[in-house]
């Protein structure tokens, strides 16, 4: 083995050992995987976020912060008179499955999923439309869930799946306080913790 051979060699063990010793410091551990049962819950939160948009349904699988972000998000273009629609669909182009990257804790797994939408935006105000896109872009959504054989605290923060209020986990085990509502586990979880949305190419239709 050559001088060069034995450096690359001695690197890739150093950047391993290190990041070995940084998961266990931390407690994390990384997970990559095609999971068909996150991307099928990644393509309901894509078309949960489009129904929002349309009759302020909130998205089941929002997490109680990612509701309320939302929530102001809709006060503060209503405070300025728009109204504004998104609609999420397929990309023009063949859709590959989402990708996904899991990182686990102590407690819970978080899984960053993303996948290609084409994101139609319509803003109006009192008087007509003034602004028309399309973009083809990526939806990159967090979602949490448990680990298995692992039970969170009964003092976890969570919403209501079905009136929206909020809530903990314990509380909605029992019954919601306000619908009254029970719910298993496996019910309320997983919640899409934060999403984000990068452009990859936009269709003007219309910009006044």
């Amino acid at each position: 083995m050559n001088d060069a051979v034995q450096s690359i060699s001695l690197r890739n063990t150093v950047i391993e050992t290190g990041e070995k010793f940084i998961m266990d410091i931390l407690g994390v551990n990384f997970n990559f995987s095609d999971n068909k049962k996150l991307n099928r819950q990644f393509h309901s939160f894509a078309q949960q976020l489009s129904v929002w948009y349309s009759n302020d349904t909130p998205p089941k699988l929002a997490s109680q912060d990612t509701r309320f972000t939302l929530e102001l998000q809709k006060q503060k273009f209503r405070s300025l008179g728009l109204d504004v629609k998104v609609q999420v669909g397929k990309p023009a182009e063949h859709d590959p499955a989402p990708s996904s990257m899991s990182y686990s804790d102590s407690v819970f797994v978080n899984s960053s999923v993303a996948g290609n939408k084409r994101i139609t935006m319509t803003i109006r105000n009192a008087q007509r439309e003034i602004y028309n896109k399309t973009a083809d872009s990526v939806i990159c959504a967090i979602m949490q869930y448990p680990k298995e054989g692992i039970v969170p605290s009964p003092e976890t923060p969570l919403c209501c799946p079905n009136c929206g209020a909020p809530s903990t986990l314990g509380k909605l085990e029992t019954g919601c306080e306000y619908c009254n509502t029970k719910f298993l586990m496996d019910e309320l979880y997983p919640k899409v913790m934060y999403y984000s949305v990068e452009v990859i190419y936009e269709y003007w239709s219309n910009y006044i």
